[in-house]
């Protein structure tokens, strides 16, 4: 796999732009091309009841995303990417899927709903679902409140320390394959595998047994990681899924969750109370989410 050009669909939220320049590092895994993607939701400029197109406020909100990305493509191009910039009204969830297939793009970038608070918002839950290409899920500021305390958390290096999550499908040999991309950024990288309690016998030997295959079968899949060099743990527990990764990132202090979109616990089409869509909806971690 190779991850030569980028989609950055953005809502000019804040902190957005900042976001953007975290990503440069990518030209050292291979990046060649950015484009910068801007929907205007087709409502915001159609006239009610009969959703008539207000040429005059289109014109108005297309120009003026056109303008920050030019300030945004002077930048990119200082650092030697090549830019496009795509500007349209209409539905951004059709829009921004469309645009991968078109631009053949190796990776799409959206941000989470909000600065507080990890929830990421309907939209990029759907996006997520339903992308022909891995998505990235990044915002790198997140202020959260815990215990009554205000949290803030920085993922301006979200390649840092990546958590691979392991249910032994076919798919996690291509999140193993994408995350191998970023290996010149990463510091460490951690395996997971969460037990349920139903899945382990009841004889002591039996279930040492079964975890001992379960220690060997992610050893297995962190050969290349471990023959490379990297810095490698493992970790497999029993409990909730979604509950344990989220706890044991935010004990590593991970900077990137890398996940699988089908297979056990990682359902083809993102379904309520699926694990992949709670760590989707819930994760103030950076997510790379493989289709």
């Amino acid at each position: 796999m190779a991850l030569k050009k980028l989609i950055y669909a953005t809502k000019f939220r804040e902190l957005s732009y900042s976001a953007l320049m975290d990503l440069l590092v990518l030209k050292h895994v291979g990046l060649e091309e950015i484009v910068l993607l801007h929907v205007v939701p087709r409502e915001e400029v159609s006239f009610v009841p009969f959703g008539g197109l207000m040429k005059d406020r289109a014109l108005e909100l297309k120009e003026n995303a056109l303008l920050k990305f030019e300030n945004w493509e002077k930048e990119l191009r200082d650092h030697g990417f090549r830019v496009k910039k795509i500007v349209e009204i209409g539905d951004p969830l059709s829009r921004i899927l469309l645009t991968c297939e078109e631009e053949s793009a190796d990776l799409l970038v959206v941000g989470k709903k909000k600065i507080t608070g990890p929830f990421t918002g309907e939209l990029t839950t759907k996006i997520v679902a339903h992308s022909p290409v891995p998505v990235l899920v990044f915002r790198k500021y997140i202020e959260m409140e815990k215990e009554d305390r205000i949290l803030h958390k920085d993922y301006s290096d979200p390649f840092k320390k990546i958590l691979i999550t392991t249910d032994f499908s076919p798919i996690l040999e291509r999140v193993i394959k994408t995350v191998s991309i970023f290996l010149p950024l990463v510091e460490k990288i951690f395996f997971i595998h969460v037990i349920k309690e139903g899945d382990l016998g009841e004889e002591e030997a039996q279930v040492t047994s079964y975890l001992e295959g379960i220690k060997g079968e992610i050893l297995q899949r962190a050969q290349y990681f471990i023959s490379s060099g990297t810095d490698v743990e493992i970790f497999y527990c029993i409990g909730n899924p979604a509950e344990e990764i989220l706890e044991f990132a935010e004990e590593k202090e991970i900077t990137l969750i890398a996940i699988g979109k089908t297979g056990k616990g990682f359902l083809k089409k993102i379904l309520l109370g699926s694990v992949s869509e709670k760590l989707i909806r819930t994760s103030s971690v950076p997510l790379l989410v493989v289709p």
